[in-house]
C-alpha cells in the first residue's frame, strides 16, 4: 500500500491543505454553509478577497453561472441570505468593477437580484468598462425569468441607453 506524502494511507484532509481564502471561496460556491460556518469561525472575515478580488459573496453568485449547466452542489438563495446575514458587503466590487447584483443578474435567476435588493444592492452601478447591470441582463436567453429581471431593473431606474466604453448598450444587445 502506497503512503502519501501527509504520512499516512489515508486521503489526505484538504482542509489542511487548501489556503483558508480558498476554503470560503470554495464552500460559498459549493453552497456548503456548514463549511461558510466553519470558515467563519475561524476568524475569516465575510468580505475576505480572493486572488482575482473577489468576496465570496460575488464567487458564490459567479459560480451560479457557471455551474448552472453542471451536476452538484452549488450555491443557492439560502447561501446568498447566509452570507449577506454574517455581513457581506453588498455592494463590494471585484475584479473589473463587477458587483454582486452584475453577477446575479447574470444568473437568470429574479429571486437572487430580490434578495440583493432587499439588502441595498445598487443596481445602477458602473463597472470599470462602463457597463451597467442592464447589459449582462441583456445577453440571457429569451425567458420568463429574463423578462423579470429587465422589468425589475427598469423599476429601479437602471438605463437602457447608456453605452459601455466598448459601444455596448442594452437596446442593442442580441443573445
Amino acid at each position: 500500500m502506497r503512503v502519501s506524502k501527509w504520512g499516512s494511507n489515508r486521503r489526505p484532509n484538504f482542509a489542511r491543505v487548501i489556503p483558508t481564502t480558498m476554503q470560503l471561496h470554495a464552500a460559498a460556491c459549493r453552497g456548503d454553509l456548514s463549511g461558510l460556518e466553519y470558515c467563519l469561525s475561524r476568524g475569516n472575515p465575510v468580505d475576505l478577497r480572493d486572488e482575482r478580488d473577489n468576496t465570496p459573496l460575488l464567487a458564490a453568485l459567479s459560480a451560479l453561472r457557471v455551474f448552472e449547466r453542471l451536476r452538484g452542489p452549488r450555491p443557492s438563495a439560502e447561501t446568498i441570505r447566509f452570507l449577506l446575514g454574517a455581513g457581506a458587503d453588498v455592494n463590494s466590487t471585484g475584479e473589473l468593477g463587477l458587483t454582486p447584483a452584475h453577477a446575479a443578474v447574470q444568473t437568470g435567476r429574479p429571486e437572487l437580484a430580490k434578495v440583493l435588493a432587499d439588502r441595498g444592492g445598487d443596481f445602477g452601478h458602473v463597472t470599470e468598462s462602463g457597463s451597467t447591470t442592464m447589459v449582462p441582463a441583456c445577453y440571457q436567453p429569451a425567458s420568463k425569468a429574463k423578462q423579470e429581471i429587465l422589468q425589475f431593473l427598469f423599476e429601479r431606474g437602471v438605463s437602457l441607453d447608456r453605452a459601455s466604453n466598448y459601444g455596448e448598450c442594452p437596446l442593442s444587445v442580441r443573445p
